[in-house]
């Protein structure tokens, strides 16, 4: 079976993409694919150089305004969730603390919820501060906590593979909190209880 974590934003999206045939759930058995706004064009191309081996960078375009962009970014999720194949989406739910843009990104989370469920895409969604404590064991982990944890478990630290070392910002603590979702899917205390399906 396919699974997908998504840590879903307007500013750095990522996905991570576990096929349950390749093993435990590891930094290995995974693809991270990430989509990150505001990034110079040199930083994107110096990216796209490094070998992050299943990384995979996405140039992020200019969009329109912030429609175009909700849209742009459900599509550009969704088609990775149908070229593998996904079945099933752990992901964030909202953060009921949190500040700034909330309606905007209400409205592009919407959005990808709602392509998914036409798809057929089951998707479970999480508390943050569940996810949080979780997979580094703090509710209120911060993101070098969970970057710490990702290296832990599996003996990689993402931050070296941009070549930024102990450098927790995004898109690194984002593919990192992707992987946390799935995590969080198969070893919750009781992930059933967070269920949206069609």
């Amino acid at each position: 079976m396919i699974y997908c974590g998504i840590d879903y934003s307007i500013s750095s999206p990522s996905l991570c993409i576990y096929d349950d045939s390749k093993g435990k759930l590891s930094h290995s058995s995974c693809e991270y694919y990430f989509c990150q706004h505001n990034v110079s064009d040199k930083e994107q191309e110096r990216r796209l150089e490094l070998k992050m081996g299943n990384i995979h960078p996405a140039r992020q375009y200019k969009w329109k305004d912030d429609y175009h962009r909700f849209f742009g970014l459900a599509d550009w999720a969704l088609s990775i969730l149908i070229q593998y194949r996904v079945e099933v989406v752990a992901m964030e739910d909202y953060a009921l603390g949190a500040q700034g843009k909330v309606f905007n990104i209400a409205e592009c989370t919407g959005i990808l919820k709602q392509m998914m469920m036409l798809t057929g895409i089951k998707f479970y969604a999480f508390p943050p501060c569940y996810v949080k404590k979780t997979f580094s064991g703090k509710g209120n982990a911060l993101k070098e906590d969970m970057g710490r944890a990702y290296k832990n478990l599996y003996g990689v630290n993402i931050s070296s593979l941009f070549e930024k070392d102990d450098n927790w910002d995004s898109p690194i603590s984002d593919i990192v909190d992707s992987h946390a979702m799935l995590y969080t899917y198969f070893n919750g205390i009781d992930n059933g209880k967070y269920v949206c399906s069609i």
